[in-house]
């Protein structure tokens, strides 16, 4: 079977040059003069000018050919009175679908107390249906004290995905 390069090669007069954050800013002939393009996409730039594309920056993943913003989801969850935060994020059981991780407000906790979690998911989930179609609603929730984080005080995804694959 022949070896596939998978790299893109950009067009001739496009230059993509990566910034100090890690995001990837794109120039070309193309756009209208001086307004050049920051990438929603992870690249990684080779030194023969090809590149490869490694996902995206934005958090927008693909549910059942729908896409759905992962951010959007979070902020959607939040603006409930029980979410004091989210985290939303790919999982894979069977099929892919959205896990939600919440840390819940002290009127979420009672609520939680007095209906059962069942209850207080199925909630959520009817106020998510303001805004999103059933199918990239989260199937997985997992209610939390607190984030686990790294040494760098970000969210422990490793962590985060260990706790997902309990029952």
């Amino acid at each position: 079977k022949p070896v596939v390069d998978e790299r893109w090669q950009p067009f001739p007069g496009v230059n993509i040059t990566t910034m100090a954050d890690q995001q990837h800013l794109l120039s070309s002939p193309y756009l209208p003069v001086d307004t050049p393009c920051i990438l929603n996409d992870q690249l990684e730039l080779s030194n023969d000018g090809l590149f490869s594309l490694l996902g995206r920056t934005d958090r927008i993943v693909k549910i059942e050919e729908k896409r759905l913003s992962l951010n959007e989801m979070e902020r959607a969850l939040q603006q409930s009175d029980w979410v004091s935060q989210a985290h939303c994020r790919l999982w894979n059981e069977k099929r892919t679908r959205i896990a939600s991780v919440i840390i819940l407000t002290a009127q979420g906790l009672d609520y939680l107390k007095q209906e059962g979690r069942g209850v207080l998911v199925k909630q959520l989930r009817y106020q998510l249906l303001e805004r999103f179609e059933t199918v990239v609603l989260p199937k997985k929730w997992l209610f939390i004290d607190q984030f686990p984080l790294s040494t760098q005080g970000k969210i422990d995804h490793e962590t985060i995905a260990k706790l997902l694959s309990l029952d």
